[in-house]
């Protein structure tokens, strides 16, 4: 497979895009990929952490792209993926003229948060138990 690359993202990744309202930013991806074989998205904004340990493999991230401004900025979502077992290992401004195709409406400031899982290994043996 040759790897194709949009953004902070490859068709080589396995993706959850959670939160996706009308889907466009997903759509922009598959497009840019020619398949959304390797995603699913999703417009809830519910559980998401804890939802995406289930698909994530060891070695895996966590991209969460979402504003900064009041009153987002009280979501704390560095603390909600500590929770949940995550550790934010970076944090980038969001540019949306990466992804052609993605529309939004004006928003300020924008970032994505990058997690990674470090309890995978223990993770992956509990769920092998638990079958």
């Amino acid at each position: 497979m040759i790897s194709i690359k949009i953004g902070h993202y490859s068709n080589t990744h396995k993706l959850l895009l959670v939160g996706e309202g009308d889907f466009s930013f997903s759509t922009s991806i598959a497009r840019a990929f020619g398949s959304a074989s390797n995603m699913v998205a999703t417009s809830l904004f519910h559980k998401y952490f804890r939802s995406a340990k289930i698909m994530l493999r060891k070695g895996g991230e966590v991209h969460v792209t979402h504003r900064v401004d009041h009153p987002y900025n009280k979501w704390e979502l560095t603390t909600l993926g500590e929770e949940a077992g995550f550790t934010l290992i970076e944090k980038s401004l969001f540019d949306k003229y990466e992804y052609p195709g993605y529309q939004t409406f004006p928003i300020s400031t924008s970032f994505t948060f990058k997690f990674i899982c470090l309890d995978l290994d223990l993770l992956s043996l509990n769920n092998r138990l638990l079958k």
